[in-house]
């Protein structure tokens, strides 16, 4: 009986309604088409207790969906910045600049390549070993607060003016950052930026006690007298360190057992 039925569900397949020319129509139609009628057949052998046939897998187009794994969501997959915000290392855009220390970052050259002015703490008579007594002086007080470079002090002497004693071109700045002058034509220019108020340690003078050995004009060269060449003879041109004028470097003569400061110039 069983078989008779399946012969009579053939029979009524064989006239397609519209519905099913339409599914059989295109280049799998066939074959979707064919799966659809064994669908059909093994529904109605297990209807008799064909379940012998379902047993075996009958095919389906409505099979159980492929298990896909989704992997989970990584932050910042998204082209975006990861959770926190923070923008993933780019070593292009993590260069920082290429001039190897030209400045601090304040916009001032940086300690270690300042050429340093400074007024001495020291006070001290006209004496003061000649020229080269006056350069030791500079350089010990430089050394000792770690100041680097070689100094000269801002003396003349009949011969040779003070101006070409320094050899540099600048800029000089105070050991707190003030620019003095940004070269040595502006140093001799009659102005500075600001007075060399400043000592070695960063102190300022008090006012009765700024007057600084020059024997030099605000052009640099020599105007006398010069405590004998500077040692302690007479009487010498000082400066004043509270000054930006010309008055800096030449003010008046004093005599030489007087103590005074001497300017100091980084080269």
């Amino acid at each position: 009986m069983a078989h008779g039925y399946v012969r009579h569900l053939k029979t009524i397949s064989r006239t397609r309604p519209p519905a099913r020319q339409a599914f059989a129509r295109g280049p799998y139609g066939a074959i979707l088409w064919v799966a659809v009628r064994l669908r059909s057949i093994a529904a109605a052998l297990a209807l008799l207790g064909g379940t012998a046939v379902l047993a075996c897998g009958a095919p389906s187009i409505e099979g159980d969906p492929l298990p896909i794994s989704v992997p989970d969501r990584i932050p910042g997959e998204d082209g975006g910045a990861p959770d926190g915000g923070a923008v993933p290392d780019d070593p292009l855009l993590d260069a920082g600049p290429t001039d190897p220390g030209a400045t601090d970052g304040g916009g001032t050259p940086d300690a270690n390549r300042m050429l340093r002015a400074f007024v001495s703490s020291a006070v001290l008579s006209g004496n003061l070993g000649g020229l080269a007594g006056a350069d030791a002086t500079c350089n010990s007080l430089a050394k000792a607060q770690g100041l680097a470079g070689t100094y000269r002090a801002w003396l003349s002497v009949a011969g040779s003016n003070a101006v070409d004693r320094i050899t540099a071109d600048g800029p000089w700045y105070l050991v707190n950052g003030e620019l003095v002058a940004s070269t040595r034509a502006e140093l001799v220019s009659g102005t500075l930026r600001h007075a060399i108020d400043r000592d070695e340690k960063g102190a300022t003078p008090p006012a009765a006690e700024d007057r600084v050995w020059t024997a030099t004009t605000q052009a640099g060269a020599y105007v006398g007298p010069d405590c004998g060449g500077w040692t302690g003879a007479g009487n010498g041109v000082v400066g004043e360190a509270e000054q930006r004028n010309g008055t800096w470097t030449a003010l008046t003569p004093e005599a030489c057992g007087e103590v005074n400061r001497v300017y100091c110039f980084g080269l």
